[in-house]
C-alpha cells in the first residue's frame, strides 16, 4: 500500500508533466511553499517550540533543532530557503523536535486532531491531481 508521501510525489510528477519547463522550478517552489505552510499552521501552540522546530533544506534534511529566539522566523526561514531552487533538488520539511512524532501520531492535540503532516500530503495530492 503506498503511503501518503508515495501519494503526494506521484500526483506532484503527473501535475508536473502538465507544466511548461521555464515554469517548473516555480510550481515547485509554490507547492512546497503552501505545503510547509500548511504543516505550519497545524502544528498545535503551548510553547512554540513544536512549530517553530520546523524546517527547509534542499538535498539534505535539517539536522537539529532551534533556539527559542528563531522560533518566530519559521515562515521566513522557509521563504528563504525555497527562493531559489536548484534543478534537480530534494526538498526536506523537517521538525527534529523530541515529541514532534506524538504530536503527529500519538497524542494528538485538540488544536489540530487530525495531525499536521498526514492530512497536509493527503490535501495536496488531491490538489495536484486537479492541475491543469
Amino acid at each position: 500500500m503506498a503511503t501518503n508521501l508515495q501519494q503526494f510525489n506521484s500526483a506532484l510528477s503527473a501535475a508536473a508533466e502538465k507544466i511548461k519547463k521555464e515554469d517548473f522550478l516555480k510550481f515547485v517552489r509554490s507547492v512546497c511553499l503552501e505545503t510547509f505552510k500548511r504543516i505550519v499552521q497545524r502544528t498545535p501552540v503551548d510553547t512554540g517550540r513544536a512549530r517553530g522546530n520546523w524546517q527547509v533544506e534542499i538535498n539534505a534534511p535539517a539536522a537539529g533543532t532551534l533556539e527559542r529566539e528563531q522560533w518566530d522566523l519559521v515562515f521566513e526561514r522557509g521563504e528563504a530557503k525555497l527562493a531559489d531552487i536548484p534543478p534537480f533538488s530534494v526538498i526536506h520539511i523537517t521538525n527534529n523536535c523530541v515529541y514532534i512524532y506524538f504530536l503527529e501520531y500519538v497524542r494528538r492535540s485538540k488544536q489540530h486532531p487530525e495531525g499536521m503532516v498526514e492530512i497536509t500530503l493527503q490535501e495536496m495530492r488531491v490538489w495536484l491531481l486537479n492541475v491543469k
